[in-house]
């Protein structure tokens, strides 16, 4: 095992990528997105409720809501 070569992983993603002059561009969204990740509980449930569900759809993310403000279901806090 000594002598095994030592691998690197390298990870490009889009989002961290330069885009030429179009920085300032990149940066709103990347506030944008931060803002998503900094909303509240209510906030959250309000975008996701205001999406084209359809009438199933809507019904269910009704129920998993209500079984949130219930306590019979957690959010994960790792996603």
């Amino acid at each position: 095992m000594k002598n095994e070569p030592k691998l690197t992983l390298n990870i490009r993603s889009p989002a961290l990528q330069k885009r030429g002059s179009n920085n300032g561009e990149s940066l709103r969204k990347a506030a944008e997105v931060r803002k998503l990740h900094n909303e509240t509980y209510d906030e959250a449930w309000a975008r996701i409720l205001a999406m084209k569900n359809s009438p199933r759809d809507d019904e269910r993310l009704r129920e998993v809501k209500r079984a949130m403000d219930e306590g019979k279901i957690g959010r994960d806090s790792q996603g």
